[in-house]
């Protein structure tokens, strides 16, 4: 895999933990994210954290695809 998890850290309110990852290797990837414990909600949003959009997610895991050097930030609660 190409994608590197860039950013791990409270949300600027303080409620959730936000995950940003890019793809660094000129190719498309796709991620799964795995977690320790059941999530209550993922949302993608952009680097200021805002416009939200809910993410499909089941128990502890979510998945998403990468363009070539994109960069995708989440929301996790």
């Amino acid at each position: 895999t190409r994608t590197i998890l860039d950013t791990v850290k409270k949300s600027e309110d303080g409620t959730e933990l936000v995950l940003r990852f890019y793809e660094f290797g000129n190719r498309r990837d796709s991620v799964r994210v795995s977690l320790p414990e059941t999530l209550q909600s993922v949302k993608e949003c952009n680097l200021m954290e805002v416009d939200d959009r809910p993410v499909e997610f089941h128990e502890n895991t979510f998945s998403f695809e990468l363009k070539p050097y994109e960069i995708r930030t989440f929301k996790i609660k």
